[in-house]
């Protein structure tokens, strides 16, 4: 069985840890995915990220799950504390409240995430529930040198995504398991559904704002954290308790968009970071390409736990480039479909793995190719580092560079809106990942990279939101992704596209099974992986972590991101980690 790699996306409240991404898998490390890099200082600012942040690390497990009756010591440990499931809900949430001794904190934890659940089911009708392994955790670290682990704030991630052709392209995409549970395509009763379809974990150190007892700008008296700040490990932990609050509500609703694909990308990350590149190696020009995928060819990635939020070096072994995902099909860059921009790269790629030159590019086990000889060739094809170059810079330029045109949709819409693409250095897991900036005043402001900093109820107010807090322009993308409308009738696209045969039981596949419906238990971090998967690995090259003090941690960048994690062949995992610090210069 394959392992997975997911690229890790942490959410830090300030700047963002970043981490490498190691390609065990697909090292898609720039999936959307989820994390709001909240900005304290300046309420007005939202300091937030769903990317992989300028640095984004993939990783990788060697934790392998072969089925449902195998559970390992970390999945026994989340589910020693308190754990309640909401059943019979088109999202349901498995709520694991780990090593919290405050039961009075866990329910307000979890009515919380359940309200922000809510919100997601007013504004679309499912035809097949989701499911969501979901736990407030205190992170296990207890050493200055994991200060990033104890400074997470939270994340969510899809478990696994699937390959679906598309027939009038004739190219596959990736489906979060969420999305593909709503397609009316055929052969979804043999699809192989992981346990859990968002695996989600939130720090329960920090101060957490609750609705209940009059909120105030700040949510100043309404704040909950599961220690008070007392008997924390280390400096990062204690901070972290110390912090201004944070709405949970608006957190969990903003990454649960992310894990049901909101800004899952795979086809920009930088090779100077996420491909392990040797410094000496780095182009003086900064470039974009798409991530490594290193599942064998016929094989379906495993579905991610928290194990795979363990550090792990580059996967030394690719097969291909990433697969893009459903989210990179809405793309539209100067004019132009992401694939077009793309395409001089996977040319390159065919080019150099078939030609003279391939045998040098073979893996030493005989499988696959040498992931770092395949960049090293890459950024010596000139056709390929035009087109790397020109990416990197329509994806930094600001302004209406980048689109999602929803026109573009199976189901073709009329919206277009623009994405964040003004931040250079490229921030993985912010750019390309969130609305743009300019939507922050707008009742779009949810799925911006930055938080405003107050409580989710005051920003739906001030901006004339929907009720559930999904603005229309965000709505309009999770529809064209998929997702229906509530109250409108759901629509076929059963003669546009068709699920990949890999995705099938019998499609070689050899990860566990799961009910249709996500059946099973979830899979929690072991140890140091942090009880929560909020373990953030410092970062090497540009970026690095960020201590809850503001320090950095081995180089971090000054740019919040946040890091997405894409695991596995096609398989796109956004995680997210909020640095503790304010966001100063966005």
């Amino acid at each position: 069985m394959p392992r997975r790699h997911p690229a890790r996306a942490l959410h830090h409240s300030g700047s963002v840890a970043a981490m490498r991404t190691t390609p065990s898998r697909l090292i898609l490390a720039v999936a959307a995915a989820a994390v709001l890099l909240l900005a304290a200082a300046t309420p007005t600012v939202h300091a937030s990220s769903h990317h992989a942040p300028a640095g984004a690390r993939m990783l990788r497990t060697d934790a392998v799950m072969t089925s449902a009756t195998s559970v390992p010591a970390y999945r026994k440990q989340l589910t020693s504390g308190s754990t309640t499931t909401s059943s019979g809900a088109a999202l349901s949430i498995k709520f694991a409240c780990e090593k919290v001794p405050d039961a009075t904190f866990c329910r307000r934890a979890e009515a919380a995430v359940q309200r922000a659940a809510d919100r997601i089911t007013k504004e679309f009708a499912f035809r097949r529930p989701v499911t969501v392994d979901l736990g407030m955790t205190v992170p296990s670290c207890n050493t200055t040198s994991c200060a990033a682990e104890a400074a997470f704030l939270g994340f969510a991630s899809p478990a696994q995504s699937f390959p679906v052709r598309v027939l009038s392209d004739n190219v596959t995409y990736m489906y979060p398991s969420a999305l593909l549970k709503q397609t009316d395509l055929d052969g979804l009763d043999r699809v192989n559904w992981p346990r859990y379809d968002i695996l989600a974990r939130f720090n329960a150190l920090y101060n957490w704002y609750f609705p209940d007892g009059g909120a105030t700008a700040t949510g100043a008296g309404n704040a909950t954290s599961a220690t008070g700040g007392k008997n924390t490990t280390t400096t990062a932990a204690a901070a972290a308790a110390k912090q201004k609050p944070y709405d949970l509500e608006g957190i969990a609703l903003h990454e649960l968009c992310h894990a049901l694909g909101f800004g899952i990308d795979s086809q920009m990350s930088l090779p100077s970071f996420d491909w392990g590149l040797d410094v000496m190696k780095v182009p003086s020009t900064p470039m974009l390409m798409p991530f490594a995928d290193d599942t064998p060819p016929g094989q379906l990635a495993t579905e991610m736990t928290d194990a795979d939020l363990a550090s792990a070096p580059l996967s030394p072994t690719m097969y291909r480039l990433a697969r893009p995902g459903i989210w990179d099909r809405l793309i539209v860059a100067n004019g132009s479909p992401l694939s077009e921009w793309t395409k001089p790269i996977q040319d390159a790629f065919t080019r150099i793995t078939t030609g003279a030159q391939a045998a040098s590019l073979r893996a030493a086990n005989g499988r696959g190719f040498n992931s770092l000889a395949v960049v090293e060739a890459l950024l010596k094809d000139s056709a390929a580092t035009a087109a790397m170059s020109a990416l990197y810079h329509v994806a930094t330029s600001g302004g209406a560079n980048i689109q999602i045109h929803t026109s573009r949709a199976l189901l073709p819409g009329k919206t277009v809106v623009d994405i964040e693409s003004s931040k250079d250095p490229f921030a993985p897991g912010v750019s390309a990942a969130h609305l743009a900036a300019r939507y922050n005043a707008t009742a779009d402001f949810l799925m911006i990279a930055e938080d405003a900093g107050m409580p989710l109820a005051q920003q739906i107010a001030a901006t004339v939101a929907p009720p559930s807090g999904i603005g229309p322009a965000t709505r309009d993308v999770l529809v064209a992704l998929g997702y229906t409308p509530a109250g409108t009738p759901f629509r076929s696209i059963k003669t546009l596209a068709v699920i990949s045969q890999e995705a099938f039981l019998d499609g070689g596949s050899t990860a566990s099974v799961g009910a249709g419906a996500g059946a099973g238990s979830g899979a929690a971090a072991a140890g140091g992986a942090a009880a929560g998967g909020g373990a953030a690995v410092a970062g090497s090259g540009k970026t690095g972590g960020v201590a809850a003090d503001g320090s950095p941690v081995d180089g971090a960048s000054a740019n919040g991101a946040e890091s997405a994690v894409h695991a596995g062949r096609g398989v796109t995992i956004a995680v997210v980690l909020v640095a503790l610090v304010p966001l100063l210069a966005l």
